[in-house]
């Protein structure tokens, strides 16, 4: 399996985080979204993927890798 970001656009929407019954405060929540062009050995699958408040690129990285796992064995090229 090899991988192509061809592009990322983020998203921050605000959020409400209730600390109790009666209490909340409002907090931003970031979302980015990659495009990836995947190629498992000719067969080639573009899709976005979403990371949920990612701490880091390494995150992002993962999350990559780990769909494109996942995705290999639905199509039966892995097990």
């Amino acid at each position: 399996m090899t991988y192509t970001i061809l592009q990322r656009r983020e998203e921050t929407n605000p959020a409400e985080i209730f600390i109790s019954e009666t209490e909340s405060i409002m907090q931003d929540q970031t979302l980015i979204f990659t495009m990836v062009e995947y190629d498992f050995n000719g067969t080639k699958v573009t899709v976005e993927i979403p990371h949920f408040m990612p701490p880091n690129e390494d995150y992002i990285i993962l999350g990559i890798e780990n769909w494109g796992i996942s995705h290999q064995k639905k199509l039966g090229l892995i097990e």
